[in-house]
């Protein structure tokens, strides 16, 4: 060993020997060496340590060595082909060469069976400060949270090393190709198949050697399906706080042609577009149709919030059920279409006209209101005040009447909200008695008498 680190895992501190090499010393106990590729270096332990284990970073040629001393195990990281240590009761201790780039991580196998190197694990727990690791399963995501690739080959209960990112080497690939894309499988193996169904989509790296022993995997683990267990709402965030006026989020999907649609939340201060700010956004670019599937026994809805608060308590306006019948709450503006067309066969377009809303005192119009009869009778006026236009569809029509035949003797008020006009002015009135008139807007501040 040339050059390198030798770094117990532990607090580190302290040095030995005068070569080029750094050494430590741990709360585990001291080594003690002449330093001349670590030969004939010896353990000792303060009072109460039995073991402890050693990790050799940036090996860059092959060595042997002795070591007197309890140790569990010993890693060696680099590029050099280094083979054995004898522990204290004459037994090799086995070391695992990996490249100096490979990031890796110790810890304790939490797997009945054991785990070889080449098996990707995750996270099950923590012991005496070090992780837990089982064998990953693309099949249950409880085991899909994929952490690291291990290394070396350990029993159940022993030090084992993962690699997080990096280059890995001596494993078994020679199922695979040279350039493979790999993924989580199931039991703890890759494969170079995109998981189906709703199998977790963990991608691992790709393969650049194909071989049974010194097989190679360049590693860089991306988690496209993200695993959590949180009783609430499960965040996956796309976050622009940009107060341009062509800032949106959104996800995009792109196929072969680079043909693409998307989901996007408008940013508040967008104007590339008229009308559809902080408004969601499905867009298709329209080299085919849009499809909304349902593949069972069962419609559509679609939900709005007639008091616009924002706190989930929308409710269904309109339905499709499973056999295509089209059902609405509230008035159908436009044509009604009957007959046996070409593509319209047996159709009929019913539309439902909503009760009258009768009221005797000041109102307040809401969202689902259409014909307003007042029947007004007492002394003095009355005020019936419409919603912002800005709350309301650009369609949204209201009729109102003097059922009684008293405007003419008790005022009735219609008033505009906030900035909106009705025919230009914030108030309108019914001038007569038993008289009527309909409102209908522009989609943004301005109310016409019809």
């Amino acid at each position: 060993m040339s050059t390198g680190n030798l770094v117990p895992r532990g607090d580190l501190s302290g040095s030995l020997g005068t070569s080029t090499k750094r050494w430590a010393t741990g709360s585990f106990g001291q080594l003690i060496g002449d330093g001349s590729g670590l030969t004939n270096v010896t353990s000792t332990h303060p009072s109460g340590i039995i073991s402890s284990s050693l990790q050799f970073n940036d090996v860059t040629s092959p060595f042997t060595g002795s070591f007197s001393g309890s140790l569990n195990d010993v890693n060696v990281i680099g590029n050099g082909s280094a083979t054995s240590f004898l522990n204290e009761a004459g037994n090799y201790i086995s070391l695992v060469a990996q490249p100096a780039n490979a990031v890796l991580v110790s810890a304790k196998v939490n797997e009945v069976g054991g785990i070889v190197a080449g098996q990707v694990v995750y996270i099950t727990g923590a012991t005496g400060g070090s992780p837990q690791v089982s064998l990953a399963d693309n099949i249950n995501f409880t085991k899909s949270t994929v952490i690291a690739l291990a290394i070396e080959d350990k029993l159940d209960g022993q030090t084992i090393n993962v690699c997080l990112s990096g280059l890995v080497e001596n494993i078994d690939t020679s199922a695979f190709t040279e350039g493979d894309v790999l993924y989580l499988g199931t039991s703890g193996s890759m494969t170079n198949v995109h998981p189906t169904g709703i199998n977790a989509v963990q991608r691992l790296g790709n393969v650049i050697k194909v071989n049974a022993s010194t097989g190679g995997v360049v590693l860089a683990l991306d988690t496209l399906t993200v695993i959590n267990v949180h009783d609430g709402v499960m965040r996956h965030q796309v976050v622009n706080q940009s107060t341009g006026s062509s800032a949106s989020s959104a996800y995009t999907l792109v196929n072969n042609a680079n043909q693409r649609s998307s989901i996007s939340m408008v940013g508040s201060n967008f104007t590339a577009v008229p009308n559809i700010s902080s408004s969601m956004v499905i867009y298709n670019e329209g080299y085919n149709k849009t499809v909304n599937a349902v593949d069972g026994n069962f419609g559509f809805e679609w939900w709005t919030d007639l008091n616009n608060s924002h706190n989930l308590s929308s409710t269904a306006k309109m339905y499709l059920s499973a056999e295509g019948d089209l059902n609405v709450v509230g008035s159908i503006t436009g044509s009604a279409f009957i007959g046996d067309g070409s593509g319209l066969t047996n159709v009929t377009a019913t539309a439902t006209i909503p009760a009258t809303t009768r009221i005797s005192s000041s109102y307040v119009v809401l969202s689902t209101d259409y014909r307003i009869g007042i029947v007004y009778s007492l002394t003095g006026s009355l005020n019936i005040q419409l919603p912002l236009i800005s709350n309301v569809s650009a369609t949204t029509e209201y009729k109102f009447k003097d059922e009684e035949g008293n405007a003419l003797q008790y005022n009735q008020h219609i008033i505009a909200s906030g900035s909106d006009v009705i025919d230009g002015s914030p108030t309108a009135s019914l001038s007569g008695n038993y008289h009527s008139f309909a409102l209908y807007n522009d989609g943004i501040s301005k109310w016409f008498i019809e």
